[in-house]
């Protein structure tokens, strides 16, 4: 069986941080492929359930909506906004026998699995939360190699979180290139009322024309004769429509001339 010890939580000291994790696990060929495998469209992370794989708060709605993605330090799993804060640097302090005396994915103490190959320890609880029960009992051995130096069972996990990343990252692409061909695309002109069509009249064709003497009765065919004349093709069309309001609204009109300025 694995060496186990116990601890409470995150002490104070805070010595440097080992060399075999100040790089930050760095994806194989193996995990590449694996992670194209698991998605081939990582836009289905949309669909997705994702957890904070420290504390299990769903952080779907911060990754997606917020666009913003938390990752752990060195695991490369997702956490929330707190847990990230909580873990900060992974400084921890060690044991005299240099061993980690926290657990190097929450950051808390516990019962602590002490791998075979590294003094990394990795508590029962962060094992039992996220990893499948044959790696479970995995750890009861003296053998077991922790998840730094055989980091396999976090490919799911961690191809999760890279599917979120990338998914973010088109989106934040399309809306950038939905933005560059707004700003390219020429402004068509706000749409309001149409200027009134003038027409200028230099000199009266029927200066003895009286409005006033007009009956109405009488005339509208004169005035129809009159708007065909004037206005030509349009007085043929205005005319068709031409009738006793239209006339009785011009009656106050002395002049043909003021008859085309109150239309325009």
């Amino acid at each position: 069986m694995s060496s186990i010890k116990m601890s409470d939580s995150k002490g104070d000291e805070t010595p440097n941080v080992p060399d075999r994790l100040r790089k930050i696990l760095q994806p194989t060929e193996e995990e590449k492929e694996f992670r194209l495998k698991l998605y081939p469209d990582v836009a289905v992370v949309e669909d997705a359930k994702i957890l904070c794989t420290i504390c299990q708060k769903d952080v779907k709605h911060v990754f997606l909506l917020k666009n913003k993605s938390y990752k752990h330090v060195f695991l490369r799993v997702a956490v929330c906004k707190g847990c990230m804060k909580f873990y900060d640097d992974g400084d921890f302090s060690v044991d005299e026998d240099g061993d980690d005396k926290y657990c190097r994915w929450c950051g808390q103490g516990g019962t602590l699995c002490l791998c075979s190959k590294c003094p990394s320890t990795f508590c029962k609880k962060c094992i039992r939360r996220n990893l499948e029960r044959k790696y479970q009992l995995l750890v009861e051995k003296d053998d077991w190699k922790c998840l730094f130096c055989d980091p396999k069972p976090l490919y799911k996990l961690r191809a999760l979180s890279w599917a979120v990343d990338e998914h973010l990252a088109n989106l934040k692409k399309k809306e950038e290139a939905q933005k560059k061909r707004a700003e390219n695309t020429p402004k068509t002109p706000k749409v309001g009322k149409s200027k009134p069509l003038i027409l200028k009249v230099e000199k009266c064709p029927y200066p003895d024309f009286d409005i006033d003497q007009m009956d109405i009765s009488d005339h509208i065919e004169t005035m129809k004769l009159w708007m065909d004349d004037m206005f030509g093709s349009l007085g043929r069309t205005s005319s068709s429509t031409f009738n006793e309001r239209h006339l009785n609204e011009i009656r106050s009109m002395k002049t043909p001339q003021d008859f085309l300025t109150a239309k325009s």
